[in-house]
């Protein structure tokens, strides 16, 4: 009968056990995984006005090639520190004059953070053709080119427009305004004296701030950490177009839970079946396997608690095997 008793009690604990719907808190677990990211469309300016071109506002050098440039300090100027990643440069055209069309190039390029805005100190990064033509004066031009800044907090990005020797005749004369800028102007024409990117108001010319637009997106999707406890997963991070979620198990392998969940610092998944032996990842929609986890953060496996039930089983089993030695101690 007293083996019958524990025997019972026993079986009891152990039900009590597998039932448990809880999880110990896994916290983030960096691994050694690929790391996925949503990218956020993101669009900056230097100009105070974008849409007002000045006439006769512009100028440059009939005797030679005219580079117009910004240089944009991604992190510091706009709080970019994500792969930035560019597809198109807009800006201005205040006129062409003895031509009709033009074919001009758009070149993107790196530069040290800090470092002089000189040629030497520029990597290209992407670069394409653009043809320019005399309707379009007094407007704003889109010019599909690719590029991208992998490391913003390190590098800044410069953008040049590029217009071909004049000697031959004709001139094109970039879009601006005076209506304020956050960051200086630059023109580069050796023909006229300056063999390097110049402020424009150092040459003289202080009221030219050309106007331009760079379009692009960022790399903005993080998650720190995923916790799963009480029936519930929990994610941390900031990710505003929505995250898969899911669970791998040794018995049902993974398992999409949800799909576009945002998190917004943090959201909340309730978990419908309990997985013994379980870990919960995050990818991008799409994606599968936890070699595309999102930063490459994953919950640690969780493992099964006793629930209430198990946990007074338990003790009574303790309970009752202390009365059974006492009375076999009293026996003696």
């Amino acid at each position: 009968m007293k083996r019958l008793l524990v025997c019972v009690l026993g079986m009891t604990c152990l039900l009590g056990f597998s039932q448990s719907k809880e999880w110990t808190n896994s916290g983030g677990q960096p691994g050694n995984l690929n790391t996925g990211y949503v990218r956020v469309p993101a669009s900056i300016t230097q100009s105070t006005n974008t849409s007002t071109i000045t006439a006769l506002n512009s100028v440059s050098c009939p005797a030679g090639d005219n580079s117009y440039f910004r240089r944009f300090d991604l992190d510091g100027e706009f709080g970019i520190a994500g792969e930035f990643t560019i597809d198109s440069v807009d800006f201005g055209i205040e006129n062409l004059t003895g031509i009709t069309t033009l074919t001009t190039t758009v070149n993107l390029y790196t530069i040290p953070t800090g470092a002089p805005l000189t040629f030497a100190n520029l990597t290209l990064i992407g670069t394409a053709p653009f043809l320019v033509n005399v309707a379009q004066a007094g407007t704003v031009v889109s010019a599909p080119v690719t590029g991208t800044v992998t490391d913003p907090t390190a590098t800044d990005l410069v953008v040049e427009v590029f217009a071909p020797d004049f000697t031959a005749g004709g001139r094109f004369f970039i879009g601006s305004n005076a209506l304020g800028q956050t960051a200086p102007s630059f023109l580069a024409s050796a023909a006229c004296g300056a063999a390097e990117p110049t402020d424009t108001g150092t040459l003289g010319f202080p009221g030219m701030h050309i106007v331009m637009i760079v379009n692009g997106d960022v790399q903005s999707c993080s998650v720190t950490s995923i916790f799963a406890d009480n029936g519930a997963v929990t994610i941390n991070g900031d990710c505003a177009t929505g995250l898969d979620v899911w669970c791998q198990s040794d018995a049902t392998g993974d398992v999409l839970l949800a799909s576009g969940v945002v998190v917004n610092g943090s959201a909340t998944l309730s978990i419908p079946t309990f997985t013994p032996d379980a870990v919960y990842y995050t990818t991008l929609p799409g994606e599968t396997g936890i070699a595309n986890a999102v930063d490459g953060v994953i919950s640690n496996r969780t493992v099964p608690t006793l629930g209430e039930w198990g946990m007074l089983a338990f003790i009574t089993l303790l309970m009752g095997s202390a009365l059974v030695f006492m009375k076999k101690q009293r026996s003696a």
